[in-house]
């Protein structure tokens, strides 16, 4: 019968205690004169256990080894396996399918000693209320539908790294403003900032053509406001955001499975839908309550308000009023207003119905810009003009229309709400 290291360190504490040897070796279940070799070596089973270093039978490669390697140097990606059923075909009845594991082992210790380098990760290691990681996923493949129309969209999700405390909010594309809902939004829920947010390398928050400055400025100021340190990841390094990647991936197959218990994909409201998935990240979070609450207690206060979840973009025309008044003097054809911005109000739900007055006044426009996506209301809009330079999404901004904008010359003929500009 083989002595565990269980048994000598109960043979150990026995003796600790006082008690005779022959009465601790029985109680931990071995003889009299085992127990004696233990107490006196005071080293328990496996650090007497020798490592077999020598072969206990002939290896049966080491005659076609030479031809195995050659094919391994050519190329590192051949597999044991493979390379055994050549030799098989090589030299039928000369190898079992038993040597397989041997020759496996071989390749091992081959790919240790010459193969191409590994690449070193080190555990990353957390701390309450020091780390946030956000990113943006796409949830289209889920098939979600609002009112039987299809429904695309991203998640902005953020996770506290210390307790996997998660947070998701619906939006449209990875803009400047839908980070900022969405930062905002976990924010404001778990009641604290921790001392740094770390995200990959978003446009919108990182400056990736300028190193100098890390991350950009509207983006940089939004962190100053909330007293957090920004961090980025490194090109191609996935990895380093790695909490909230693998969140990602198991997000979507709760919703996965929460819809198959649902047994409908569709929801009659965009509302019912977010509540949907408020519902889940309570009942995810539910079993990170003990943790999320330690860890609460690390995270920094809120500040007395919070950032508009909107940008707002603004330009006094100069000498516009001489410029129309010219106009009507000299009765030109309408008046075109290159790179100016005119501003319209668009705040969010309010774009359709924006568009919509400016339709109905009759102003004609010049379809110079790309067209509009109505899939992408109410918080989208895409625009191409002089003034923006290529094509961009804004999300929940105040709206501004490209150059190609020409309103009549006579102003009895502009609705009242377009008089002010």
């Amino acid at each position: 019968m083989v002595t565990t290291d269980a048994q000598v360190e109960g043979l150990f504490k026995r003796m600790s205690e006082g008690k005779p040897l022959y009465v601790s070796a029985q109680k931990s279940g071995m003889c009299e004169k085992t127990a004696r070799k233990y107490f006196s070596s005071n080293r328990f089973p496996s650090d007497l256990k020798r490592d077999r270093d020598w072969a206990t039978r002939r290896d049966p490669f080491s005659n076609v080894w030479a031809q195995v390697e050659e094919k391994l140097a050519d190329d590192h990606r051949l597999e044991a396996k493979t390379a055994f059923e050549w030799l098989q075909q090589q030299y039928p009845g000369r190898f079992r399918h038993g040597q397989l594991r041997t020759l496996q082992r071989r390749f091992h210790q081959w790919r240790a000693l010459h193969g191409d380098a590994k690449e070193t990760f080190f555990p990353q290691d957390h701390h309450p209320g020091e780390l946030g990681a956000s990113d943006f996923t796409w949830m289209t493949d889920l098939g979600i539908m609002i009112a039987g129309a299809p429904f695309d969209h991203l998640l902005y999700h953020y996770v506290l790294t210390w307790s996997n405390w998660e947070h998701g909010t619906v939006c449209f594309s990875e803009s400047y403003e839908s980070l900022s809902t969405g930062l905002q939004n976990a924010w404001w829920r778990c009641g604290g900032v921790p001392e740094k947010h770390r995200t990959d390398r978003l446009s919108a928050a990182v400056n990736n053509l300028d190193e100098k400055r890390s991350l950009t400025v509207r983006c940089d100021a939004q962190l100053r406001h909330y007293d957090v340190a920004g961090q980025k990841t490194n090109p191609n390094s996935g990895n380093e955001n790695g909490d909230v990647e693998q969140r990602h991936h198991r997000i979507e197959r709760a919703v996965e499975q929460a819809l198959i218990l649902r047994c409908s994909r569709d929801f009659a409201t965009r509302a019912e839908y977010e509540r949907f998935l408020d519902e889940l990240f309570d009942r995810l979070n539910a079993g990170r309550e003990k943790m999320f609450e330690e860890e609460r207690r690390f995270l920094r206060p809120l500040p007395a308000r919070r950032l508009p979840d909107y940008t707002e973009l603004r330009e006094v025309r100069e000498n516009f009023e001489q410029k129309a008044q010219q106009a009507l003097q000299e009765q030109s054809s309408p008046l075109t207003y290159p790179r100016e911005l005119l501003e319209l109000e668009c705040v969010q739900r309010r774009e359709k119905s924006v568009l919509r007055r400016l339709h109905e006044s009759g102003l004609p426009l010049e379809k110079t810009s790309t067209p509009f996506r109505p899939n992408f209301f109410p918080e989208s809009l895409h625009t191409r003009s002089r003034f923006c330079g290529k094509g961009r999404s804004w999300t929940g901004v105040r709206m501004f229309w490209p150059s190609a904008v020409r309103v009549p010359a006579n102003p009895s003929f502009w609705p009242h709400w377009a008089k002010s500009w």
